[in-house]
């Protein structure tokens, strides 16, 4: 278990990493877009890859696209309206990050498999399942890496439950639950999270995540939706309220496993984070699921005739 003093060295450390050389020939990574997610999500991390670098920068606004570069020294930057295209046009970039709003993810994505590029993106993939297919179809028949940036899924810790589950120590999996939330003022009006034109909505922003987990967990893909109820919200590209502030919906999954997954981008303070997968003969839970690398726990629960014994590993 964490201090509190070295769970603060820790988090300082991830994000403040070491600085290393850059090898010669790096992967060169171009980013669509001046997102926020980005220098937590590749910027920062990089940093202390000497095979890659962040070369390269496009967005709409050239104001914001010089700031933004000098900031985190990226080298080229290309805004204006052809800003995105003139980044994938350039042959110095090897490998595209796409943080976009979700319904940009397809356009830019299929134009930067078409350019060459291998794609980092951000979830989910796309607005719908016909534009995912396309978009691994395009990259496997180019011989590209395309890549969804569940970073969960490369943390020791989903690796953890994941071996506890396959090596039958608990028994075969009965149900699972998992949730992920923002804090309530977090998303507020005009955030691109209400916007359904842009793949807005609660599934499509923290859904997503318990979603992938209870998948990769069960190492299937649901066959049913038993049932499913959302909290929705109007926005000005959504006047039928469509947009989902909240879901929770239960699904089957093979071997009689059933799922449930709930999503909010407004409960009352941080969290819920938790994956709790329960099995025959107990159950195992993983606090902080999607960001494991910050902080996490896990707690098995085994149980017999008489007792139940709990325990952190």
């Amino acid at each position: 278990m964490f201090s509190l003093i070295s769970l603060v060295q820790h988090i300082r450390t991830l994000n403040n990493p070491p600085v290393l050389p850059v090898q010669a020939s790096p992967l060169r990574f171009g980013i669509l877009g001046a997102a926020n997610i980005a220098p937590n999500s590749l910027i920062l991390p990089a940093r202390n890859h000497p095979e890659m670098v962040v070369y390269a920068l496009a967005a709409r606004d050239a104001k914001k696209a010089e700031a933004y570069a000098q900031k985190h020294q990226i080298e080229k930057v290309y805004s204006g309206a052809h800003g995105y295209q003139n980044l994938l046009d350039d042959p110095m970039v090897d490998a595209v990050y796409n943080p976009l709003p979700n319904g940009l993810h397809f356009e830019w994505t299929m134009k930067a498999l078409a350019a060459g590029k291998h794609v980092l993106f951000e979830k989910p993939s796309a607005n719908i399942v016909d534009e995912t297919r396309q978009m691994f179809e395009l990259a496997e028949r180019k011989g590209l890496v395309l890549l969804e940036a569940y970073h969960y899924r490369f943390y020791p810790a989903i690796a953890r439950i994941k071996d506890i589950l396959d090596s039958g120590e608990l028994g075969q999996i009965k149900s699972m639950r998992g949730s992920l939330g923002l804090p309530q003022g977090f998303v507020g009006p005009g955030d691109i999270r209400l916007e359904y034109a842009l793949g807005g909505g609660a599934m499509m922003d923290c859904g997503c995540y318990p979603l992938s987990a209870l998948r990769y967990l069960t190492s299937a893909n649901p066959t049913a939706v038993l049932s499913a109820t959302a909290r929705t919200v109007s926005s000005a590209s959504d006047t039928g309220n469509l947009v989902d502030h909240a879901t929770t919906a239960v699904l089957s999954f093979p071997n009689d496993v059933t799922g449930t997954i709930h999503c909010d981008l407004a409960i009352p303070s941080w969290g819920p984070f938790g994956l709790i997968p329960d099995c025959e003969g107990g159950s195992v839970e993983l606090f902080n699921f999607p960001l494991s690398a910050y902080y996490h726990s896990i707690t098995v629960t085994v149980k017999d005739d008489k007792r139940k014994l709990r325990k952190r590993v």
